[in-house]
């Protein structure tokens, strides 16, 4: 017979897969890019995602397709 679980999924919905360990997952929402507070291209208003994330400002390092505690990052406003 199967057994009840309990299971944690990013609250920042970021489709990351269920984590059965808290403390798990607690680590990764810190680190998520779909966390506003981390101020990445995934939430910024100067990106645009077109198979990828895109900087509008030109400000990606070479070589890196998105980064995080971006120093020219703003909230965007509404995010699909």
């Amino acid at each position: 017979m199967p057994e009840k679980m309990t299971a944690y999924r990013c609250a920042h919905k970021c489709g990351r897969k269920i984590l059965a360990n808290r403390k798990e997952m607690v680590e990764h929402e810190k680190r998520c890019f779909y966390n506003p507070s981390t101020k990445s291209c995934k939430t910024c208003i100067h990106s645009e995602n077109d198979e990828g994330y895109y900087c509008l400002i030109d400000k990606l390092p070479e070589g890196k397709a998105a980064v995080t505690n971006c120093g020219f990052w703003e909230q965007e406003e509404t995010r699909p």
